[in-house]
């Protein structure tokens, strides 16, 4: 028996010294490179107990060595179950809980608010270190790939839980390699093509999408830790979330990232709530840093340098923190209701 995904995406670099993951330092991963680290985190799963269909579960940064644990979940017939580094130890116990995961893979920092019953916890941090890689060191560089058929369960993610507790969505070989071949076949994509990565690789999107596109066509990624702002990528954010007011056409992403990069500003959200005269007015919900009290006043006059008049917040509100759902999408929802009466009169 053939294991589809693995055989489809990873299996045809093995050796090959193309270039596969460009870093921000400068530095680029081979395809060998990569599948050679994959190889022996599968051996360290095995170690660890794992056999094909057993859950393991990651929460650990975006890096080379945290993409290469979904390799080596592939190679091993090990389900991957990806979690946001923005959870909550609460958070992480339910979904390691929910689904069985025999493993947890954890920054070091948190391991020790992670001791959840049922599962044993290992470390991998940003740069690759920890007692996961510490376990890795005398494994070998290949694996002897894990049978799978192509219904088997590859991969569980969570949804987002807007109506109620997250549900697992499962992900079978056929689902992630269908998906991958009609894409790439779709925007024409080839090994002559550089994908810039800059979205989380717990996210769908970020993973399963780009990841797998570009496995499957043969090119390169750009890898990078966070989403690229530099002013190559002008980000508008989603119509949902467009603010009109007095006739203006707002988009909020524009006016948090005036506001995010403000001293003081920890991070931020804007809405449109109701106004009498123009229909909608711009409202700012700003978290401040640890031991910063941003002023208002002095926060208008900064946006005042940088932004039109009409996109400039008419108030702004400080909070601890922004209401978030279980994937860490900022519930703007929330934010609209809980100051629709701003400007009431």
């Amino acid at each position: 028996m053939s294991n589809p995904l693995y055989d489809a995406l990873f299996a045809p670099h093995l050796g090959a010294g193309t270039p596969f993951l460009h870093l921000r330092d400068g530095t680029t991963w081979t395809h060998a490179r990569f599948l050679t680290l994959a190889a022996k985190y599968a051996n360290a799963l095995r170690a660890h107990g794992l056999t094909p269909g057993d859950r393991l579960a990651v929460q650990v940064a975006k890096s080379p060595e945290a993409l290469a644990l979904y390799a080596a979940c592939v190679q091993a017939g090990v389900v991957f179950l990806p979690l946001n580094p923005a959870y909550t130890a609460a958070e992480v116990a339910y979904f390691v809980e929910d689904s069985g995961a025999k493993l947890l893979i954890c920054d070091p920092t948190e391991q020790a608010a992670l001791s959840i019953a049922g599962a044993s916890t290992a470390t991998l941090d940003a740069d690759g270190r920890g007692s996961f890689a510490d376990a890795t060191d005398t494994q070998p560089g290949t694996f002897e790939t894990a049978a799978r058929a192509p219904n088997d369960l590859a991969a569980l993610l969570y949804t987002s839980g807007t109506t109620g507790r997250s549900k697992g969505a499962m992900l079978t070989q056929t689902n992630l390699l269908s998906n991958a071949k009609v894409l790439t076949d779709l925007w024409q994509f080839t090994e002559d093509d550089c994908l810039l990565h800059a979205l989380p690789i717990f996210h769908t999107h970020g993973l399963f999408v780009a990841t797998n596109v570009m496995l499957l066509a043969g090119g390169p990624m750009i890898f990078l830790p966070r989403f690229d702002t530099d002013g190559y990528v002008q980000i508008v954010g989603r119509n949902k979330d467009l603010i009109i007011s007095g006739g203006f056409n707002i988009y909020p992403k524009e006016v948090e990232l005036a506001l995010d990069a403000l001293p003081g500003v920890q991070e931020s959200a804007v809405i449109g709530v109701p106004h009498p005269d123009l229909g909608e007015a711009v409202v700012a919900v700003v978290v401040p840093e640890p031991n910063a009290e941003p002023d208002p006043q002095a926060i208008s006059a900064a946006l005042a340098e940088s932004l039109a008049r009409f996109k400039q917040p008419r108030h702004i509100f400080t909070v601890d923190a922004l209401p978030r759902n279980t994937m860490g999408k900022v519930q703007k929802n929330r934010l609209r209701y809980a100051y629709a009466k701003t400007f009431a009169t």
